[in-house]
């Protein structure tokens, strides 16, 4: 959450990462939150000074999220300055994949409206079958992890400019931390 000012706008995808991220983020001030996760909103709104603004669009029942051309439709109208990312998957290529395709139209649009991107995954994301591809790492500006990734995606993200935030090992508060850096 330290990557992110006070007072800023802020999309948030759906997973159980993004849940986290948005625990990290209630010791902000004046945040705008835009998000189709009906969990993320319901966390970020205890936090009295938050607007959050929740997509409409279909309801899936297993991510409780909203997905569909009236989601995306409805993220189109917005430009915020940090997007916050969770994903199925990377692969040897760089590219960022998800597990479910209906999904691609709001994640797509969901980036071209974030000035800055961030993506959140755990080490398991570096070797997980992922099947749709979602965007490339030379697409986001930040990565934060909990363990380094494999050397020849590090290098790629060095190389392609994206800052990396490696938690520190067995530490579950540096894990947060990390998201928060």
């Amino acid at each position: 959450a330290g990557q992110i000012p006070e007072g800023a706008t802020i999309f948030i995808d759906i997973g159980t990462t993004m849940e986290a991220v948005a625990e990290a983020l209630l010791n902000h001030r004046r945040l705008t939150v835009v998000t189709n996760h009906l969990t993320v909103a319901t966390i970020l709104n205890r936090k009295r000074e938050f607007q959050v603004i929740l997509a409409g669009g279909v309801l899936k029942h297993n991510d409780q999220a909203t997905t569909g051309e009236a989601t995306r439709e409805f993220l189109e109208k917005f430009r915020v300055g940090y997007g916050i990312f969770g994903i199925g998957g990377v692969t040897e290529e760089g590219d960022l994949m998800d597990f479910d395709f209906r999904d691609i139209g709001v994640s797509t649009m969901a980036m071209k409206i974030s000035r800055k991107r961030l993506v959140a995954l755990d080490h398991s994301k570096f070797t997980s079958e992922a099947m749709v591809r979602v965007a490339h790492l030379r697409d986001v500006d930040m990565v934060f992890t909990d363990a380094a990734p494999p050397a020849p995606l590090g290098r790629m993200m060095r190389d392609s400019g994206v800052q990396l935030f490696v938690a520190e090992a067995g530490d579950e508060a540096s894990k947060v931390t990390a998201l928060r850096r």
